[in-house]
């Protein structure tokens, strides 16, 4: 997981433990009307290698125990604070589906490999 903050600090959680020292992201801007995934950028960041099961976007920057709580569990798509929830499980195709109440769909591109996923979800 990833937690930033309006003052532009970035911190990293890997299994529920925070990793590394936190870094300066910059001010995250409001309001934009896209964002990217997994995909290269124009500011010299390339391709993500690896495995996206799901993205989670809240409004707040969530404390290590919520990350902890709700990292193995599959949300119902309405906890406070959640605005934007894509399970990246639809299979191939050419969108993945918010499950939150913005319902926000993101269009795919490129060509991605879907796998089964190999990590313990819990309902509720």
């Amino acid at each position: 997981a990833g937690v930033a903050t309006a003052d532009g600090g970035m911190r990293l959680f890997v299994d529920g433990q925070e990793e590394g020292t936190s870094a300066d992201v910059g001010a995250l801007r409001q309001k934009l009307g896209r964002y990217f995934i997994g995909s290269a950028t124009g500011d010299g960041m390339g391709m993500f290698e690896g495995s996206i099961a799901e993205v989670r976007l809240w409004n707040y920057a969530q404390s290590e125990d919520e990350i902890k709580d709700g990292m193995r569990k599959v949300l119902l798509g309405t906890e406070r604070g959640l605005v934007g929830y894509w399970r990246i499980n639809e299979g191939p195709g050419g969108m993945v589906f918010d499950h939150s109440s913005y319902g926000n769909l993101g269009p795919i591109k490129g060509d991605p490999q879907w796998t089964a996923a190999n990590h313990p979800i819990h309902e509720g």
